[in-house]
C-alpha cells in the first residue's frame, strides 16, 4: 500500500513538470478594472484590479477588458502572450496620456513550493523544539 501511494504521489509530482502547470497575474495601478479572456474563456465575469489565473503552458489569445469606476467598458486590448512552464509571469497595464495601453511584462519568477523541498517544516511540528527560532533562521 505505502508502495503503491508512493508511486501515485510521484506521478503527480512528474504530472506537473509534464504538463507544464503556468500561472500568470494582470494588474492596474490607476483606478481601473480588468476582465480577463483567455482563449474566449472569460477569467473573471467581475472586473478586478489584479487578477490571477492559472492555466497551461504556451502561447495563448489574450483579451483585456478595462472598466473605469463606474464600471463602463473603457478600452480593450487583443494580445498573444507566452506562459512559460514552471513558471509566473506579472503583467501590468497603463493608460498612457495620449490614451493608448501599454501592457508589458514585469517580472517572470519560479514557481516553487516551500512544501515539496522542506515537508518536515509543515508536518512534523511536534519534532522541533522551538520551531518559530528554527523557521526564522531558515527562512532569512
Amino acid at each position: 500500500m505505502v508502495k503503491v501511494l508512493s508511486l501515485l504521489a510521484g506521478l503527480i509530482l512528474q504530472s506537473t513538470i509534464v504538463f507544464g502547470l503556468a500561472t500568470a497575474s494582470f494588474e492596474t495601478k490607476e483606478n481601473y478594472a480588468l476582465q480577463i479572456v483567455v482563449n474566449g474563456k472569460v477569467i473573471n465575469d467581475i472586473p478586478k484590479k489584479r487578477v490571477k489565473i492559472k492555466g497551461g503552458k504556451g502561447s495563448h489569445d489574450l483579451l483585456i477588458k478595462v472598466y473605469d469606476e463606474a464600471g463602463c467598458l473603457t478600452y480593450e486590448h487583443q494580445d498573444i502572450v507566452f506562459f512559460t512552464p514552471g513558471f509566473q509571469s506579472d503583467f501590468s497595464f497603463y493608460l498612457l496620456p495620449e490614451n493608448c495601453i501599454e501592457f508589458e511584462q514585469i517580472r517572470v519568477t519560479r514557481i516553487y513550493s516551500e512544501k515539496i523541498r522542506r515537508p518536515d517544516i509543515f508536518y512534523n511540528k511536534q519534532l522541533i523544539a522551538d520551531r518559530q527560532k528554527y523557521m526564522n533562521s531558515y527562512f532569512s
